[in-house]
């Protein structure tokens, strides 16, 4: 099943940057950019839509309508939806604040090694895609395996990351030298190297978010975020004021590694022990023997 999801992923992202970039070239005017655009997304929803009707079809053998159900939906995917909003918005918040406070060059200096190093996201997203559900189905199967679950994903993520995060922060100025020259990368080195270590922290966090979201409360990760805008908003300002661009770098940096700290300590509060996981496998093996 996740095979399929992800070729329809894939599939959909190089469409998603291909497809406007074919109209852009083809017609030329930002209608046909935004329709493309429009259309992808269209086709990604029956791509959906065709892989629930042919991998799980009881899905709609049961076509009535339960409205008790429509409330618990609506309350999970509305903090989803919050936490959607704020996060890019924050996100976004810092670069808009140093064209603000420094100028449109600065800007250049600080959004060009973090759109490069965010990238780095696309792996936890992808372990994720597949935590999120096995998270789900341990909680409600076997909590014994949920901790197991967890700690997988978790050593996949920072088994992963922790050596590119070391490669771009030791190559951080020579390797934007090599491509942007000598002046970029004097003026953007020290905020790709803090970007980079706040990427490890922030995918790290994005674990311990799966289990909190697979547990039914992802209102959670949405009263954080609220809680953190209030108070991220001037700290950016005094650093990037204090700092410049490397001042928005550590602001980032700071916002991740306390949002990852609270989510980590939330989630082992909820997470069964390990002794409870050593002793519910314990009786697991009993009872199968």
């Amino acid at each position: 099943m996740f095979g399929w999801i992800s070729i329809v992923r894939t599939a959909t992202g190089v469409l998603t940057f291909a497809g406007p970039l074919a109209a852009a070239r083809l017609w030329g005017s930002l209608p046909a950019v935004v329709f493309t655009v429009a259309a992808v997304r269209l086709v990604w929803l029956i791509a959906q839509l065709a892989l629930c009707l042919w991998l799980t079809p009881d899905l709609f053998s049961d076509r009535r309508i339960r409205l008790r159900t429509v409330g618990p939906l609506f309350r999970f995917g509305g903090w989803l939806t919050i936490s959607g909003l704020i996060s890019p918005l924050m996100v976004s918040m810092d670069r808009i604040l140093v064209g603000v406070f420094l100028s449109m060059t600065s800007v250049a200096y600080y959004a060009t090694p973090f759109e490069v190093i965010t990238k780095l996201k696309v792996i936890p997203a992808a372990i994720t895609a597949v935590l999120f559900p096995a998270l789900s189905a341990s909680l409600a199967t076997d909590r014994a395996g949920a901790r197991r679950v967890f700690m997988a994903g978790l050593a996949a993520i920072v088994g992963i990351l922790a050596p590119l995060t070391a490669i771009a922060v030791v190559f951080a100025r020579p390797g934007l030298r090599l491509w942007l020259g000598e002046e970029f990368a004097s003026h953007g080195y020290r905020a790709l190297q803090w970007l980079a270590i706040g990427v490890l922290i922030n995918s790290a966090a994005d674990a311990a978010g799966s289990f909190i979201h697979a547990s039914g409360r992802p209102d959670v990760s949405a009263k954080l975020h609220m809680i953190e805008f209030v108070l991220y908003v001037p700290l950016v300002c005094w650093l990037i004021q204090a700092l410049g661009i490397e001042g928005a770098a550590l602001a980032w940096v700071i916002r991740v590694t306390v949002d990852s700290a609270l989510l980590f300590w939330i989630a082992g509060r909820w997470m069964p022990a390990w002794e409870s996981v050593s002793r519910e496998a314990v009786d697991a093996t009993s009872v199968s023997r």
